[in-house]
This record gives structure tokens, sequence and C-alpha cells, in this order.
């Protein structure tokens, strides 16, 4: 009697295809990284080994920063002598706690925000949130802002009063938009909507400056970590939070000071939101062919 055929073999071809394809998708992807390096000829493009001019286009709507750092810088080269609209750039009025309207006769120009944070909460999530709420009169309509996508919500409904504390502690903070009125929609017959103006300037744009060749700038350019002839050594000391005004005061004058007088550069990078690096310091320091040596002066 003939037995059942094995599912498992007759999937096999079919996977073998779909091992092939990646494979040859993931090799054709470092083959034309190998090929494209950029340049700078009246305006920032990529050229490839046949002189080919590359711009390239973004042609979808994913979230600039879920791209790939590739597909990022990739994308931002075509765009990266244009001047884009970017919104109201309020400095140091972005991290305050609440920030009012702003508009221009009928017309809203930024809606109100709040800003929550995790420390705004204590372990009473829910009595803590009502209270933030009062104290900064929070309406219930609101939008969650997540980079440039906004969810609206209505604070009234725990599932939506759900949705927003699960976001507050995966990001540590939520920032909360003025939602428009539920009749905001009626002269479009309801339907959500979004109006594209082009801004365009009045001047002509200046002339690019002639070039006659194109500097090129490959892989080759530029020197590997502890190379004998790199000019700079660059390292990130990470330290726990609290022992990072220790390293500043301390620490750091008296690495500069067995440096001998090099020249040094350093800036201190908190957390930032999303990111994975945590606190640390980024130095820089002058080399004279002795980076292996600074390296060691560094791991001690």
């Amino acid at each position: 009697m003939r037995g059942e055929p094995d599912p498992s073999a007759r999937n096999a071809p079919d996977q073998g295809r779909c091992e092939r394809r990646r494979q040859g998708a993931e090799n054709l992807h470092h083959e034309v990284l190998e090929r494209i390096h950029a340049v700078s000829l009246n305006h920032t493009v990529a050229r490839d080994v046949y002189e080919q001019l590359v711009e390239p286009e973004v042609p979808h709507a994913l979230a600039w920063k879920q791209q790939p750092p590739v597909a990022r810088f990739m994308g931002g080269l075509a765009r990266a002598h244009g001047l884009g609209w970017i919104g109201i750039d309020w400095g140091a009025a972005s991290t305050l706690p609440f920030r009012p309207r702003l508009r221009s006769g009928r017309a809203i120009l930024c809606p109100a925000m709040w800003r929550l944070t995790r420390a705004d909460l204590s372990d009473d999530e829910e009595h803590a949130f009502d209270q933030w709420r009062a104290t900064w009169r929070c309406p219930g309509r609101v939008e969650l802002r997540d980079f440039d996508q906004r969810l609206p919500l209505d604070l009234d409904v725990p599932a939506h009063r759900a949705i927003l504390l699960r976001h507050l502690r995966r990001h540590d903070e939520a920032v909360l938009l003025e939602a428009p009125p539920e009749d905001a929609d009626g002269w479009l017959d309801g339907h959500p909507h979004t109006v594209v103006l082009p801004l365009t300037s009045r001047r002509a744009p200046d002339p690019a400056p002639p070039i006659s060749t194109a500097p090129v700038l490959s892989r080759e350019h530029g020197h590997a970590p502890l190379d004998p002839d790199a000019r700079w050594l660059y390292a990130k000391l990470y330290v726990p939070t609290e022992h990072m005004d220790q390293l500043l005061v301390a620490e750091l004058p008296a690495l500069r000071h067995a440096l001998d007088g090099r020249d040094t550069w350093f800036v201190r990078f908190p957390r930032i939101k999303d990111s994975d690096e945590p606190d640390h310091l980024r130095l820089r320091i002058r080399t004279d062919g002795d980076a292996e040596t600074l390296a060691a002066v560094l791991g001690e």
C-alpha cells in the first residue's frame, strides 16, 4: 500500500527556491553597494562605476526612522541641498509639559501640546494620570504623536488609556496633541483629508559654482581603528549615569594631564529615547603615530 507523501518533502523545492532568491538578493545588495560611491557635482547624488547619475526616490510611506541606515542615507542624498519645510522650531519650549495652541486668525498653525513622562506617574498609574490631566487640563480627545504619525485617542475610554500607558512604558514619554473637534471634517462630508500646498521661493536659485572634476570618496578614504597612520583616536567611554559627574570632574582632567597637552575633544551623550546606547562620553585625541599607546592609556 502506498504511503502518504511527506509534507516536508513537498515543501522542500519551494524552500530551496526561496533560500536561493534570498541569497541572490543579498549578493546583489552587496554588489550594488560596492559599485556606488558619493560624489559632489553641483549637487549631491550618487554615481556608479558606469558614470551614471543615480538620484534615489522614496516612493512609500514607511516611517523615516524605521528604514535601514543605508536606505536613509541614499534617500537623503537627493535632498541634501534642498530646503525642506520642518514646521515651527520651539527651541527649549519643546520640552515644556504644556504648550498652548498657536494660531493666526482662523488658521491653527500648531495645536496645543501636552508632554507626559513616566516621572509624572506613580505606582497607581490610573489615579496619577487623572491627577495629571486635571493639573494640565488635558482634554479627553487627543492625538498621540510618534514622529510624523498620529493616533487619535479618547482618554475617557479604558482601552485608549491602556494604549497610551503602554506607549509611555516603552518610550518613557508621550506627546499628546490637541485633536480637532468631531465635526472638523464636516465641510468634506465627514471624510478625513490632508491638504498639501507646494511652497516655492520667489527668488531665482543661486548659480552653482563650476566644477570641472568631481571629487570621489571611496571606502579607502580615512583610516581604520588603531591604524598606525591615523591622526585621531576616537573612543566611547560607557559608565553608569550616577558616575558620569565623577568621570567629568576627576577622571577626565587626569586623563588630559596624562596626554601631555595633546589636542582633545569630548562631548557627553545622554541616553536618547529609542536608542540602544546608554549614557556615555565620546572622546577624540590627536595622535602622532601612537594610537595603540593612547588606547592603552585609555584602558588604564
